[in-house]
């Protein structure tokens, strides 16, 4: 079932939809975020005019990392908060709770928004919310990605 609307086709439930997605999106919507966060916030650009345009997709990047209530527990100027923070993450070696190691490349940091759970970053605990390709556009994902990978590594 699409997560926006009921099974009879009637109006989104999104109570329904939060408690699917995990305790994240909460968070979010308790800070003040409105609903409309679930919506592709890159609807004004077309994907083939953000591809020629990198800043762009950064732009959109951020603009979706607020819309979804990333910073809610992602900084993006080094404060630790209940996730790690972007700012010099891309490219960096990220120490992780099973004590390897990984490089944060895009391929990371796609399967870290996509699959939080796979590899966590030492001392964090496993808070990400799940479900997020079920959420977020294949335009949003890249986007966030990029803006991430803008922050330094």
């Amino acid at each position: 079932m699409d997560p926006k609307t009921t099974a009879d086709n009637q109006s989104p439930s999104w109570a329904t939809f939060l408690a699917g997605i995990g305790i994240g999106f909460v968070v979010a919507v308790t800070l003040g975020l409105s609903v409309a966060l679930f919506a592709s916030v890159g609807a004004e650009a077309s994907p083939t005019a953000m591809a020629d345009d990198p800043a762009l997709v950064v732009s959109q990047g951020e603009a979706a990392a607020t819309a979804y209530g990333c910073a809610a527990c992602h900084s993006v100027d080094g404060t630790r908060g209940i996730g790690p923070s972007w700012l010099a993450v891309a490219g960096s070696d990220r120490p992780l709770a099973d004590g390897t190691s990984v490089v944060a490349d895009t391929d990371y940091l796609v399967e870290s928004i996509l699959d939080p759970s796979a590899q966590l970053v030492a001392d964090f605990d496993d808070a990400m919310p799940k479900g997020l390709g079920d959420v977020l556009s294949a335009e949003d994902l890249d986007a966030v990605v990029a803006y991430i990978e803008s922050l330094g590594g």
